[in-house]
């Protein structure tokens, strides 16, 4: 139960007044038991927050950030830490690579 609490803590950090109810508890054990660990959690709540998308940024101007939707099912987890790494190669990218000579 302490690693669930890790991940609804750092959810937390961003939606200060989330409590965590029995269902997001239940998906969070459900994922953890699939084998994804805390800190792939952790990256896919981030990976959430980083989608312009799930932002607000799309044709309805709603955000897409609960925390049962990021823990529904592998599929969504795996979608938000395909959203997480690519976000930390951009960001790598930009400072290795040099800037462009004109």
């Amino acid at each position: 139960m302490d690693e669930v609490r890790k991940v609804i803590d750092h959810y937390r950090t961003h939606h200060p007044r989330f409590r965590g109810g029995e269902k997001e508890k239940r998906l969070i054990s459900a994922r953890l038991k699939d084998g994804y660990s805390v800190q792939e959690l952790i990256e896919a709540i981030d990976g959430c927050h980083l989608s312009k998308y799930h932002s607000g940024d799309n044709d309805r101007a709603n955000k897409y950030q609960s925390l049962e939707l990021i823990v529904r099912d592998s599929k969504h987890v795996t979608q938000f830490l395909e959203i997480y790494d690519d976000s930390k190669s951009r960001s790598s990218a930009k400072i290795l690579s040099p800037p462009p000579i004109r």
